[in-house]
């Protein structure tokens, strides 16, 4: 027979064990909660950074936009020595094409890189001998350019008559999944995936890059002096891929072009030839022309100097019939996934 001493043992080593059990489930759901609540913090805190970043983005888009727009203009002076940073930033040579330097901004820096669209072959306007250059770099015979040269002016032309290698409504219809041709300006640049001829591998193997679809729009005589002629290409803002189209420029005559428009535009012809030689010119001019079109491509990577947070906006815009009136933003990518190393 037990003695009432033996089961107070017993008890108190149940009631042990109890406490300790209890003991441990607290125990984990403390370190449960502490690690949500680290994670939790980690990722505000991660947040934080990023928006930081994102906003430095946001300030290079609209401090480029600023410096494209009122490049003509003389800086504000104001007299206020707190805003030097803002007067020493606009010394800054904002032009297409060009290496930018970095410009701080709060407690981060931002970098912008501008385009325009006019550096590149207007599939909307382009001639049919400067899309045969363009078609000729990405097929392997005359035959499978001719296509698609032929394919582009049917598509852009407002008949439903088809050239020798072209194609309407009647070729487009009899494909497995049908659609109509447009017989109008490309709307879209993926718009130029549906002509005849295009691959996916073509499209997006440099095609996309050197191609595009800004409808300009009428402008008067006075106002069209102001901008590039839309079925050439503008020079200026040309970048490598694009002169690399042309048989007539080779590695020392791009790499000429580059870098005399490290500081300044090519303006006449005269200039090219002294860059290019004066042959290799001579083929050139009936392609090319020196000035800037009204559609510019603002491409900016915002980041955060303590924590390396980065983020990158790229935005299309175009001015309007004269750069005093002002511009209208055409299409705006906060979420442009290649963030650049810088």
């Amino acid at each position: 027979m037990r003695r009432p001493s033996d089961l107070i043992l017993n008890n108190r080593g149940v009631a042990l064990i109890l406490v300790l059990w209890v003991l441990i489930i607290l125990s984990a759901i403390t370190g449960q909660f502490s690690h949500s609540m680290r994670g939790e913090i980690k990722s505000g805190v991660y947040a934080k950074e990023q928006a930081q970043a994102y906003y430095n983005a946001h300030a290079g888009i609209y401090r480029a936009l600023h410096g494209v727009i009122h490049a003509k203009e003389p800086p504000l002076n104001t007299g206020d020595e707190s805003e030097s940073t803002d007067s020493e930033n606009e010394t800054v040579d904002f032009r297409v094409n060009t290496d930018i330097p970095v410009q701080d901004f709060g407690q981060g820096k931002f970098k912008v890189r501008i385009g325009n669209e006019s550096g590149k072959i207007n599939v909307n306007y382009a001639r049919s001998d400067l899309l045969k250059l363009m078609a000729q770099a990405f097929t392997e015979d005359d035959k499978d350019a001719d296509i698609i040269v032929d394919s582009i002016m049917d598509w852009r032309d407002k008949d439903s008559n088809y050239r020798l290698n072209g194609a309407e409504n009647n070729y487009y219809q009899s494909l497995p999944e049908p659609y109509k041709c447009r017989n109008g300006y490309f709307r879209t640049l993926d718009e130029v995936l549906l002509v005849r001829g295009v691959t996916r591998e073509m499209f997006y193997g440099g095609l996309k890059e050197v191609v595009s679809v800004a409808v300009v729009g009428k402008l008067s005589a006075k106002a069209q002096k102001n901008y590039n002629r839309k079925e050439m290409v503008n020079i200026n803002a040309a970048s490598e891929q694009v002169l690399g189209l042309f048989p007539v420029l080779d590695a020392q005559a791009i790499e000429g072009v580059r870098q005399y428009r490290s500081t300044k535009d090519i303006s006449s012809f005269s200039e090219l030839v002294g860059i290019i030689g004066a042959d290799p010119a001579v083929e050139l001019k009936k392609y090319i022309d020196y000035k800037n079109g009204r559609f510019y491509t603002l491409d900016s990577t915002g980041w955060m100097i303590d924590n390396g947070a980065k983020w990158r906006i790229r935005a299309l815009f175009a001015e309007k019939s004269t750069p005093s009136k002002g511009y209208r933003i055409i299409q705006w990518n906060d979420f442009v996934s290649d963030v650049p190393v810088q």
